[in-house]
């Protein structure tokens, strides 16, 4: 069998048969793949250690009939504070999961993948996490939409092209609607003018500026929210992490008033 290199991060995993496991590796050079890693659930394999989650790793790949099958590994970035914090492991799979559910096998993105490796590893940093988590979550999200093709307009209204304080959010249109374009529907929101201002914001600053970005709580959870809407509209569908991400912070939040 034919052989190759790569290198990737790993964003899925996937039990299969009795000790095998199916990989979903977000690659530097090919895109989205999936491999097929044998024998990686037995306690005396020698690759399991190295095919974690969030793991950034050199592969080398036989090429097989149904999936091409991992013959090598070695990690070259090990996101360790991702698999001992219930908060980072969470918000982890959320990234992972938003990377699988917006691109098909073989898309390919060097953008992308940087994307990916910077924001594993501003969740993985301890001093950042609390303070500032959300804003990467968010600057994440609107990056990703970005590079895909989905960002909607929040520079000017979508129908007539002016740009006002008072705005609403229409997931319908993709983008902005000003006060006197807007026509009620379900899938619209008043956007606050500083809700704007950030999300533009995040959408031209690297994860260096956004981490000095001091914003109050409120209004960090309204970009949360046209964000998730977008999102949620775009995909048709919620994210299983989004769930996962609710409940951790349900649970803090049970602990923190135990």
């Amino acid at each position: 069998m034919a052989t190759y290199k790569t290198k990737g991060v790993i964003i899925k995993r996937v039990n299969y048969k009795e000790a095998d496991k199916i990989l979903t590796i977000f690659t530097a050079n090919m895109g989205k793949i999936a491999a097929l890693a044998k024998g990686v659930r037995k306690t005396t394999s020698k690759l399991g250690g190295h095919l974690e989650l969030f793991c950034s790793v050199d592969l080398i790949l036989a090429e097989g009939k149904s999936f091409d099958i991992v013959t090598s590994v070695e990690k070259n970035w090990h996101f360790k504070n991702l698999c001992f914090d219930l908060d980072r492991t969470s918000h982890a799979y959320y990234v992972c999961e938003l990377v699988d559910r917006f691109t098909n096998e073989g898309f390919k993105d060097t953008r992308l993948y940087n994307l990916l490796l910077l924001t594993l590893d501003a969740i993985n940093r301890d001093v950042l996490f609390e303070k500032k988590m959300n804003l990467i979550l968010s600057s994440f999200k609107i990056k990703l939409l970005k590079i895909l093709g989905f960002l909607p307009d929040l520079k000017k209204c979508v129908k007539c092209g002016k740009r006002y304080r008072e705005n609403y959010f229409s997931t319908f249109v993709g983008g902005l609607i000003c006060k006197d374009c807007f026509d009620i529907d379900r899938e619209s929101l008043k956007i606050s003018f500083e809700c704007l201002k950030v999300l533009n914001f995040l959408e031209d600053n690297s994860f260096e500026n956004i981490e000095r970005l001091k914003i109050e709580k409120k209004l960090s959870l309204e970009v949360e929210k046209v964000l998730d809407l977008f999102i949620r509209f775009t995909l048709d569908r919620e994210c299983k992490a989004k769930k996962l991400l609710c409940d951790v912070e349900t649970l803090n939040v049970k602990l923190l008033n135990y």
